[in-house]
């Protein structure tokens, strides 16, 4: 299991950050600037790590995916900062000012989206679920831990890279500014010249999108099982394949019938189960295939009815192969 998750982690995390490192890189004019929230993604990743094992976590397939949030979510309040630094430098001129600027700015916003984040995934913790319930708590200390990551570490790491970036490209002003720059100018201009102009419309096209949202939300399948995390050529599955078609298989269910003390040492009671087993096993998964719902149903009776036959020397083995018409057999 644990070779699963690591091969992904392998996969996604250089990804992940191959992408952050792209897009901050080209819109801050600096790709030194991708530093910020990747090391605090790590350092925050890190403590985590050695949170849970102190708290006895699991690494479950919700846990493992905190990296990759951590680079993805952790980031938006580095790149906040420094924004806002950058604009604070051109106003104030200096970085040490610029960033007491920022503080006074961002300080309070950022210690509310912070709480409410960690609030958001801290609410799993409550679940009955123990997959769902470590991973709330998990990515709630993560979150925290990438807060005091920026906190600590990201003003520190803004100032000294500021003069490798390029606060020009952030202004709309600017005969130099960025794709980012441009791109939020042109949605800006579009929301301010056109669609606030019709609000009317806005709302009656929201409303029929969530009509449509609201039509098609209870239709959306429920999947709890366990073997879709896998890869259809993984040994998991050839193995699970193996045991549904040699033996019963790993996904059993049971059905209890309770009667009364040695009820079921009489012939006559246990004819009952033997009916109850034949229907089981002409439950069909579809009308259309024909397909048995159930790959193997097995009961006390089964094997009460082949000591029978085999008690009979193997005669009649279709008459025989059942249960005893007698107490004294049974």
């Amino acid at each position: 299991m644990f070779s699963y998750l690591w091969k992904d982690q392998r996969v996604l995390l250089p990804i992940s950050c191959f992408i952050l490192i792209l897009f901050i890189g080209y819109s801050l004019g600096s790709y030194l600037a991708a530093i910020i929230p990747l090391s605090n993604a790590v350092v925050s990743t890190v403590w985590t790590a050695a949170v849970m094992y102190a708290l006895d976590l699991p690494v479950n397939f919700l846990t493992y995916t905190i990296p990759a949030l951590m680079i993805v979510i952790g980031s938006l309040e580095d790149i906040h900062l420094i924004a806002a630094f950058q604009e604070a430098r051109k106003e104030t001129g200096e970085g040490r000012q610029a960033m007491g600027l920022v503080g006074q700015r961002l300080g309070v916003i950022m210690l509310c989206t912070s709480v409410t984040t960690v609030i958001g995934f801290g609410a799993n913790a409550v679940s009955d679920l123990p997959i769902m319930r470590s991973f709330g708590i998990a990515s709630a200390i993560a979150m925290s831990f990438n807060f005091l990551a920026t906190v600590l570490m990201a003003p520190a790491l803004v100032r000294l890279l500021a003069g490798r970036m390029n606060p020009n490209l952030l202004h709309h002003e600017s005969e130099e500014r960025g794709m980012m720059a441009r791109l939020s100018h042109g949605v800006a201009r579009l929301v301010l010249r056109r669609l606030i102009r019709y609000p009317r419309k806005i709302y009656a096209a929201l409303a029929v999108c969530l009509g449509l949202a609201v039509w098609f939300f209870p239709k959306v399948e429920l999947n709890n099982d366990l073997f879709s995390f896998f890869k259809p050529d993984s040994s998991i599955i050839r193995h699970n394949d193996q045991l549904h078609n040699e033996l019963a298989g790993v996904r059993t269910f049971y059905v209890q019938i309770l009667k009364d003390r040695d009820a079921f040492k009489s012939s006559q009671h246990l004819k009952t189960v033997e009916k109850v087993v034949k229907y089981l096993r002409d439950v069909k998964f579809d009308e259309k295939s024909g397909q048995p719902a159930f790959d193997c149903v097995t009961s006390l009776t089964d094997h009460l009815a082949l000591c029978n036959r085999e008690w009979n020397k193997g005669e009649g083995k279709e008459e025989k192969h059942c249960v005893p018409d007698t107490d004294a057999l049974v």
